[in-house]
């Protein structure tokens, strides 16, 4: 088996290595990341592999580095693949830099072999010369071995500390909401960025993980964001101020999940939803092995007293998305002790739980899991 950094012309063959590599979890899903798998990893920002370490380092620029190993008795076909992320991130209002491993990935016929764990030694090695205060992990329930992996850790590289669990909700096509009144919001356009900007930083300091963001790193995600710019972002107003935002990102661009096995529960659910199909402005009911189209909440915020506004904002959404007919669900990610998470008690949604987990890394940085709880921790998960 050879290990080495991924290249452009690997993109056919990843694609096929993510569709024969189902996520074990309390579903089976496979992600279908065509035509491009790398639009994914270019959400992180560049290719770090082609900058300069240390004038990355000395910029704090985030991006991404991807290995893969290639079975050179197999036609040199890709067996595995692993990629991390550098992002860099509020923890208790000041900035620290993290490793984010996004991509991880083996052939069925070699998982128990230890490929992947060398394909990401060789990354350990690469991201050594730079600078993390901790590696961050989110790992999707029902995913034992990758749980028990990263909670035992290797030797010299990470061993994994569980903080809580996210919960990545999926907001019903099959149901109107009833809002009154409805609330009077207009897209966002560019002279709003500055606007735009101090009042998610000013959100964002009430988590941790939360992005850190800046003027740069703002036009940095809309620049490696396909489909998503200011006019995606509703905005309400008073007094020519912000008072809540709601940004929507079709996440299907750069990957869409597969299911393989429905639930009876959720297979009485779709026969149920065949039938509002017909009679109801929605689109069709997802099937078992095929892609889903969804629509992903990448930006919420609101002024503290404006949550009834931020409800009505979100079933406005979901009834918009559902008339397009196209996309399966609406979704987002909150973390348990987020007080967002609460909006969605009245909807009708599904729920998925994902563990946060992190890790001490080479600064020298640590907090206990009870510090890392005292605010509630971010993710966006359309880049997870």
């Amino acid at each position: 088996m050879q290990y080495r950094l991924v290249q452009p012309e690997d993109n056919q063959q990843l694609i096929e290595l993510s569709l024969r590599c189902p996520m074990e979890s309390e579903i089976l899903v496979s992600i279908d990341r065509s035509p491009d798998y790398f639009a994914f990893y270019n959400l992180f920002g560049p290719n770090l592999a082609e900058v300069d370490i240390r004038e990355s380092e000395r910029l704090r620029l985030s991006g991404w580095v991807a290995s893969v190993a290639v079975d050179e008795e197999d036609n040199n076909k890709i067996k595995a693949v692993f990629m991390t992320a550098a992002r860099t991130v509020l923890f208790e209002g000041k900035e620290i830099v993290i490793a984010q491993p996004a991509d991880a990935r083996a052939d069925p016929d070699i998982r128990r072999k230890g490929i992947i764990r060398k394909t990401g030694l060789l990354l350990h090695g690469m991201f050594g010369q730079r600078s993390f205060d901790a590696v961050l992990g989110y790992i999707i329930r029902g995913n034992a071995k990758a749980r028990k992996g990263f909670m035992q850790g290797e030797k010299d590289v990470v061993k994994g500390i569980p903080a809580g669990d996210f919960h990545l909700v999926q907001i019903s096509m099959y149901r109107p909401y009833r809002i009154k009144p409805a609330p009077q919001w207009r897209p966002a356009e560019f002279k709003d960025k500055k606007a735009i900007i101090d009042f998610l930083r000013e959100h964002y300091e009430q988590y941790n993980f939360a992005p850190a963001l800046n003027e740069e790193r703002w036009d940095e995600m809309l620049r490696f964001t396909p489909g998503y710019d200011y006019q995606d972002i509703r905005l309400v107003e008073r007094d020519g101020k912000i008072i809540a935002l709601l940004g929507l990102w079709d996440s299907s661009l750069v990957r869409k999940p597969i299911l393989y096995e429905f639930s009876p529960k959720i297979k009485a659910a779709l026969m149920l939803a065949k039938a509002i199909h017909f009679v109801l402005p929605s689109p069709p009911p997802p099937k078992e092995k095929e892609p889903q189209i969804t629509m992903y909440i990448k930006h919420i915020a609101c002024l503290k007293g404006s949550e009834d506004l931020l409800f009505d904002m979100i079933k406005q959404a979901a009834n918009d998305v559902r008339r397009t007919r196209k996309y399966h669900y609406l979704w987002c990610a909150h973390f348990e002790t987020d007080p967002y998470l609460k909006l969605y008690d009245s909807l009708t949604i599904t729920k998925t739980l994902s563990g946060l987990y992190y890790s001490p890394y080479n600064t020298g940085w640590f907090a206990p899991p009870e510090q890392v709880r005292q605010r509630p921790c971010f993710a966006d998960f359309s880049m997870v």
